[in-house]
């Protein structure tokens, strides 16, 4: 039975400057600090502290942050520190089997104080509960904690949209990302850009691809003080969002733009016992975008203009073979310094970004895509090639690979093989036509994909489609 972590957040000093009176006592709760190079005067010293540049946001707004944007930016840096901070168990090993490996889930209660009236209500807590939960695969609840401070209260809502600045867009350095600017360059959109820094730096790679495509982001830098114990972190997409919400609200932006492919983004193509961060779930966006417009008041959204798309069909917008090849989709590239690549080629998101990039309008090379060169591959044998990545924490590399690849391939077949009804059946989250229709076209890329590497390595041929001349139409389920 999982026990509940009670979490107590202490609030920035820019919050104890505004506030009146004094904290309720909360005693018996784990404390984390969301402060600004600030030490906490209350009982309990913080075990965590997280930090973040309130100067930054600060410029946008020409000073003072309203007290909303002060809220939300600091709930979801809290929140962010408690994901990093609170160690969940992987359960995995040689005595388990691979599909009772599975990743613990976390009850935590998350108490912080607010000023914002509108986010302590029922209907607010449960939204960010409920949204939170989903992005994290954890039993979250907040208790958000009005308390009183001087003056009136201020707000980040406007009423007129900016004639200037149409969207804000986040930016890191990967394929979706690259594609997102390159989609808002084709559309004439004038975008602003927003990139998080966690402590250790953008990186070279994301210096390299603000160059090429000539983006000057606005980079939000956190730090830690203390261990972080906890690796998979799947709340930084609600941390992404509220960076790029305040920044729309500074600019009066109606449009929070975020990038990934609807392959990704839905997350289909592997059964529930794999997970993958969740960072534009369109369930997740739905639930924020109520969170700004339904309880905040603001006049600004989240859109994915990707989720009706495959990553080929992404990697088909950037405009230069340069600019995919200095792009990373790897998670574990950070880890990988010892390789002249970046990207591993085993995990889930470099599976799909050699599909795509091998289905592309490029002449990449096999050699040339990742670390794990899939030329070298024994797909019939289950044999890696000596030059692969470091090993996974907790997960064993090669299971993970062969595993993904056996999946995504079942799935491909039944697309290219079976009737609408017979797929739907066994993957009810394909019902709708849109999102039938983005597998389907995937199923054919993964195809293609196998076809050009069993060019120079037959042992990919076990991973086609026997059968994929089946022309049956989309169901007609769903919207």
């Amino acid at each position: 039975m999982t026990s509940t972590e009670r979490v107590y957040i202490q609030r920035s000093e820019e919050f104890e400057d505004r506030r009146e009176g004094t904290y309720p006592e909360t005693g018996g709760m784990t404390s984390v600090g969301s402060v600004v190079n600030y030490t906490p005067t209350r009982n309990s010293d913080s075990d965590f502290q997280i930090q973040y540049k309130l100067d930054e946001l600060q410029q946008l707004f020409g000073g003072e942050l309203p007290d909303d944007v002060l809220d939300l930016v600091e709930i979801a840096v809290a929140t962010f520190g408690v994901d990093r901070y609170l160690k969940r168990e992987v359960i995995a090993g040689s005595d388990i089997a691979d599909e009772d490996a599975r990743i613990n889930t976390r009850s935590i209660v998350i108490r912080i104080p607010v000023f914002t009236p509108e986010l302590t209500t029922p209907e607010a807590q449960e939204l960010l509960s409920t949204m939170v939960s989903h992005m994290t695969y954890d039993i979250i609840q907040f208790n958000c904690v009005q308390h009183p401070k001087t003056g009136s209260h201020t707000s980040g809502a406007f009423d007129t949209p900016s004639t200037g600045t149409e969207a804000v867009s986040l930016f890191s350095d990967g394929l979706d990302s690259a594609g997102g600017v390159n989609q808002n360059q084709a559309e004439n959109i004038d975008s602003k850009y927003v990139s998080l820094n966690y402590g250790s730096g953008l990186g070279s790679r994301h210096e390299e691809l603000q160059r090429l495509l000539n983006v000057s982001p606005h980079v939000f830098k956190l730090n830690y003080d203390g261990d972080t114990n906890e690796y998979t972190t799947f709340s930084r997409g609600f941390l992404h969002w509220v960076f790029a919400a305040a920044t729309a609200a500074a600019y009066r932006s109606p449009e929070i733009r975020a990038f990934e492919t609807g392959l990704m983004a839905r997350f289909a193509i592997l059964n529930e016992g794999w997970h993958t961060t969740r960072t534009v779930s369109p369930i997740a966006v739905d639930l924020f975008n109520n969170l700004l417009t339904e309880v905040l008041n603001w006049n600004t959204a989240v859109r994915n203009p990707f989720l009706t798309d495959t990553k080929r069909e992404v990697v088909n917008r950037i405009s230069t073979e340069e600019v995919v090849q200095t792009a990373v989709s790897c998670p574990h590239h950070g880890r990988q310094g010892q390789y002249e690549l970046n990207n591993c080629g085993q995990c889930v998101p470099c599976i799909i970004r050699n599909i795509a990039i091998l289905t592309s309008q490029f002449n990449i090379l096999t050699e040339d895509l990742s670390i794990c060169d899939w030329g070298d591959v024994d797909f019939e044998a289950r044999e890696l090639p000596d030059k692969t990545p470091y090993q996974l924490p907790n997960r064993n590399d090669r299971d993970t690979f062969f595993l993904a690849l056996g999946e995504i391939a079942h799935l491909c077949r039944l697309l290219q093989n079976e009737d609408a009804s017979t797929v739907v059946t066994e993957y009810p989250e394909l019902a709708s036509k849109e999102t039938y229709s983005l597998h389907k076209r995937f199923a054919t890329e993964f195809t293609q994909a196998f076809d050009k590497v069993t060019q120079e390595n037959p042992s990919a041929q076990s991973l086609i489609p026997v059968n994929s001349k089946n022309s049956e139409k989309r169901p007609e389920t769903g919207d």
